[in-house]
């Protein structure tokens, strides 16, 4: 019991914590907006939107989604057959939580007035088979919108698009915040998250190259 106290209270100071974050005000019977374990967390569920896929006309960014045979992934990791890829490799990282085996973007540099995708994908053997769920919780900093998006992934896996729109008055700065994984309704681990809010531009839209050899 004391462990599973000390864990509760850890994923409480992560998803409070960050730089100028602010806490919603969320009433204790909320079921929509409360992680309700054992114990309670609070932190303000994400709201759901329709993610969109860029086309290959639109202007495009290395972090941008795009369709693979294995689900979503992201315009940079993505090697096309006859294309030199010009856009840089977007950083993922793994963490172990109690919902399993989790992989999403921990560190994210953007400039102030842009939106990021980071996708969330959780693997463990229950998603095998059977209809689960995934939600994400998550208190914002100042200045941050969050949104978030069904993703498709391989078997065994869940996935969601988290769309992090930094406004375009926010201050150069380190942002953090913890994002809550909740699996069929029951809290699954928090992720930390830093977001560092840069002047110098990052992110530049490039056009694809394609070669001509053989």
């Amino acid at each position: 019991m004391k462990k599973l106290l000390a864990v509760i209270a850890v994923a409480a100071v992560l998803l409070l914590a960050g730089c100028v974050t602010t806490t919603p005000s969320v009433p204790a019977t909320s079921t929509t907006s409360v992680i309700q374990t054992t114990e309670v967390v609070t932190g303000t569920l994400v709201p759901s939107v329709t993610v969109m896929v860029p086309g290959s006309s639109s202007t495009m960014y290395p972090d941008d989604l795009v369709v693979t045979p294995g689900g979503y992934a992201y315009r940079g990791n993505v090697q096309e057959q006859g294309q030199v890829n010009p856009w840089p490799e977007v950083a993922t990282t793994q963490a172990s939580v109690l919902a399993g085996t989790v992989t999403y973007r921990a560190d994210i540099t953007t400039n102030a007035g842009q939106t990021r995708n980071n996708l969330v994908t959780v693997s463990s053997g229950t998603f095998q088979s059977g209809d689960h769920t995934l939600e994400l919780y998550a208190a914002a900093p100042a200045g941050f919108a969050l949104t978030r998006g069904d993703g498709a992934g391989l078997p065994g896996t869940m996935s969601s698009v988290l769309l992090i729109d930094v406004a375009a008055g926010t201050a150069p700065g380190d942002y953090s915040f913890g994002l809550a994984v909740v699996v069929d309704g029951v809290f699954g681990g928090v992720l930390p998250v830093a977001v560092h809010v840069v002047t110098e531009t990052v992110n530049t839209p490039t056009a694809p190259v394609t070669t001509t050899g053989n």
